[in-house]
């Protein structure tokens, strides 16, 4: 087998969300880097949609690759490295899929007859010794994260123990055009991207992947050398002057996390825990060039905050909240419904705790998302039991929701007036002294009645796309 034969790393885009694709694929980012110093050529593929297999395919009967790894998530996304997997498997290429999906179900994937080997956590040393078996015919017996089928059994080797020191895991700054990813904020008049500078959260929220396993909770930051690194050939080659940091938690490990955005020298938007948003963090944020920080809330019920295990109370969300708001810090409150044991009097406080904080912190923003279940997680096991159906096969995943709110009595065309209510009463900062104040109150008492007889959130929605696009014609 040519040893020069290249290696692929694929990725879908989530268009439509947060920054709309424009999130580089940190993951294959450093797995490509690992290969590269190993002296394998790779090429990352960031792809979307229908679009996106065509290029593949196209690049993969150019020049036939070694292996296509496939980085993919608990996501509808998941049906493109279906088909694209299938489709190569058929041609002789082989297969490997790793992420946070191949980590939770990795069975799956490997009893499918289309997914070669998966690679189980840290995808950074399992893929170079993947890559010598493959390069060498030989069967990767023995190598620690990796699975693959012999004959009609699964082995599975456990992953090797998580390494410590993530500059041990640099990322591949070069593999992409960074063009892709680099866009004017209006708001703030700084050109962003997106960074990640550490994996892990230590707080292990019974909703969250980051509760799958001990090795998730474990906060591992890159240092500050290679933090100066990385912005440096930002800086110097793209002009950019702000980062969004997209760590499961910038702050795990609280005065690491502080140094190491000290070390940017840019301006930042990141997320945080409110347990650590005190006076003295909050003022230190601003002083730092902080344009927005957003807040994992999720409930408003006490009850339900501790099946979450969310460490913090409803007084301290007030507090914390409040805080913000007088500090002068631009935020985002994120919240949750249709959990495990959620009743109506649950979101009832929410609904109540949303109001309150939005009264109280004149620059706030809030969202509200609907509780998907992850396999793995202590919201995984609770969730079957209410009667979710747990797919058996990656075509059945790929037509996976994860919600449950249907089996606590409210089908999906609820939940979507329940959204469109909640968005012109908290989304909206900007709105609060524009919306009707006798409509605002009909939509808080529709929301905490939890009465939606007519159609009302329908016509609002309708009505704010019909003068967004009045307002982009003229």
């Amino acid at each position: 087998m040519p040893v020069d034969m290249p290696i692929y790393l694929v990725a879908q885009r989530k268009k439509g969300v947060q920054f709309d694709g424009k999130i580089p694929p940190f993951g294959i980012m450093c797995v490509g880097k690992a290969l590269g110093d190993a002296g394998y050529s790779v090429k990352i593929f960031h792809l979307v949609g229908e679009e996106g297999e065509k290029i593949l395919e196209g690049a993969v009967r150019e020049e036939r690759p070694l292996f296509v790894g496939f980085s993919n998530c608990v996501s509808s996304t998941i049906r493109h490295d279906i088909r694209l997997s299938r489709r190569l498997h058929d041609q002789g290429v082989k297969v490997v899929w790793g992420g946070v999906f191949a980590t939770a179900a990795p069975d799956t994937a490997l009893y499918s007859g289309y997914v070669d080997y998966v690679v189980v956590g840290d995808g950074e040393r399992p893929a170079v010794s993947l890559a010598q078996a493959i390069e060498n015919r030989a069967e990767p017996a023995g190598i620690p994260g990796v699975g693959y089928r012999d004959g009609e059994e699964i082995v599975i080797q456990p992953p090797s123990p998580v390494e410590p020191n993530l500059d041990n895991y640099p990322m591949g700054m070069d593999l992409i055009d960074w063009e892709d990813y680099i866009f004017p904020d209006k708001s703030s008049e700084v050109i962003i991207t997106s960074l990640n500078l550490s994996r892990g959260c230590p707080f292990g929220c019974s909703f969250c992947t980051n509760s799958m396993n001990p090795d998730r909770r474990l906060w591992r930051g890159y240092s500050n050398d290679y933090v100066r690194e990385m912005v440096s050939f930002l800086k110097d080659k793209y002009k950019i002057s702000a980062v969004h940091l997209q760590d499961d938690n910038p702050f795990g490990k609280l005065k690491a996390g502080m140094e190491q955005i000290e070390n940017l020298g840019l301006k930042w938007i990141s997320a945080a825990h409110l347990q650590d948003a005190t006076p003295e963090f909050l003022d230190w944020a601003k002083d730092c060039g902080c344009l927005n920080l957003s807040f994992g809330i999720e409930s408003g019920s006490e009850r339900i905050l501790k099946k979450m295990n969310k460490r913090i109370d409803s007084e301290t969300i007030r507090e914390r909240m409040r805080l913000c708001g007088e500090t002068g810090l631009q935020s985002w409150g994120m919240w949750m419904a249709f959990v495990p044991g959620e009743t109506v009097e649950d979101r009832r406080l929410t609904f109540s705790l949303m109001d309150e904080i939005y009264e109280s912190n004149p620059i706030v923003q809030m969202h509200i998302s609907i509780y998907k279940a992850f396999p793995g997680t202590p919201f995984w096991e609770e969730s079957l039991k209410l009667g979710l159906k747990e797919p058996q096969t990656l075509e059945e995943w790929a037509d996976y929701k994860g919600t449950i709110n249907h089996l606590l009595g409210y089908n999906d065309r609820k939940i979507k007036r329940i959204w469109r209510n909640l968005r012109p009463l908290y989304y909206y900062e900007h709105q609060r002294n524009k919306l009707n104040p006798l409509l605002r109150s009909l939509l808080r008492r529709r929301l905490q009645g939890a009465r939606f007889r007519g159609p009302l959130e329908e016509g609002l929605h309708y009505a704010r796309v019909a003068r967004d696009a009045v307002k982009k014609i003229f």
